[in-house]
């Protein structure tokens, strides 16, 4: 009989990492020799693609998920080998965001564009909006160029 195993859901997750991990419940026939997660950005993943090693035995254990590329979905689940096979958690998905490294990842953005097509992320505090970035056009909203004045 193999391990049963389950997948904690995926959470801190930042630009190029994510937190996940698992539970083994209970051992099956034979001990678990290893345990810990299995990712990839297709779907199903298993040992053979990218792994985590997380100890062995049964209990808990958390996975620090690591090497990730903005813009992708992932799917991770937890595992557990013994000499009887290998067991899954069910899947767990998760994307890796794409906001520049001086925006916090947990924070909510919207994007604005101006009229020469830049793209601004912007957020609200309290009754504001306010970008959060230099504004970079050379227009006005009325097509007339913005002069450059140097000091």
């Amino acid at each position: 009989m193999l391990p049963k195993v389950v997948t904690t859901p995926v959470h801190e997750i930042t630009r190029f990492s994510a937190q996940s991990g698992g539970e083994v419940v209970q051992e099956g026939t034979h001990s678990v020799i290893a345990r810990g997660v299995c990712w990839n950005s297709f779907g199903n993943p298993t040992i053979l693609e990218d792994t985590t090693l997380n100890r062995h035995g049964p209990g808990t254990f958390q996975s620090h998920i690591l090497g990730l590329l903005p813009n992708i979905t992932y799917f991770v689940r937890a595992y557990s080998i013994s000499s009887s096979g290998t067991a899954y958690g069910e899947e767990q998905r998760f994307r890796i965001s794409t906001i520049p490294e001086y925006l916090h990842p947990k924070l909510h953005y919207e994007l604005i564009t101006d009229i020469d097509g830049n793209y601004y992320y912007t957020i609200g505090i309290g009754h504001y909006v306010w970008m959060a970035q230099n504004l970079r056009t050379t227009r006005f909203s009325n097509g007339d160029r913005i002069d450059h004045v140097p000091d």
